[in-house]
């Protein structure tokens, strides 16, 4: 091999490289901006204020929300789907009960209930609404932070396990 085309070689070698790592680092950007989402309207605030920009991570496999984790999901309706991003409250299996402004879970550990709004509101909050439902399995019962203008499951009932993108980081 001469020396001209070894300088070809090695040109087209380096070209190669520099486009594979284009591509790698185009490709960490794709996924890195696809888990950011911009928090629209004030159902979650205190917690999240609109215009604020939240990292996202999928849930692992095997495992699943848990009470008090903030999710981002595909919500279908009349309209198509919307991105939305609220509580999780109850979980699979669990009774929830809206009455007299307050919230109460029923399960096997609390038979006579509990307010999961102690947990992970600094202030406790009048929500509106009276309901009485038994979580499905598989789906999650959610609620903004901000309740007097929060469309959540109050409305649209439990979501679907499948529906969530993954929990906000905070």
């Amino acid at each position: 091999m001469n020396k001209k085309s070894k300088k070809i070689r090695v040109i087209l070698l380096s070209i190669a490289c520099v486009v594979l790592l284009s591509i790698v680092g185009l490709m960490a950007t794709v996924k890195y901006h696809r888990s950011l989402y911009a928090v629209n309207g004030s159902a979650m605030s205190p917690a999240l204020n609109s215009g604020e920009t939240v990292k996202v991570s999928p849930y692992k496999k095997g495992s699943v929300p848990q009470r008090g984790d903030i999710v981002v999901f595909d919500q279908k309706g009349e309209e198509g789907t919307t991105r939305l991003i609220k509580r999780v409250v109850a979980l699979p299996r669990e009774r929830i009960t809206i009455s007299g402004g307050k919230v109460t879970i029923f399960n096997k550990s609390y038979p006579t209930g509990f307010n999961p709004d102690a947990y992970y509101l600094k202030d406790q909050t009048t929500t509106l609404g009276n309901n009485d439902v038994t979580i499905p399995g598989n789906q999650f019962y959610v609620l903004g932070d901000n309740r007097v203008v929060s469309l959540d499951s109050r409305i649209f009932g439990p979501i679907a396990l499948e529906s969530i993108i993954g929990k906000v980081n905070r």
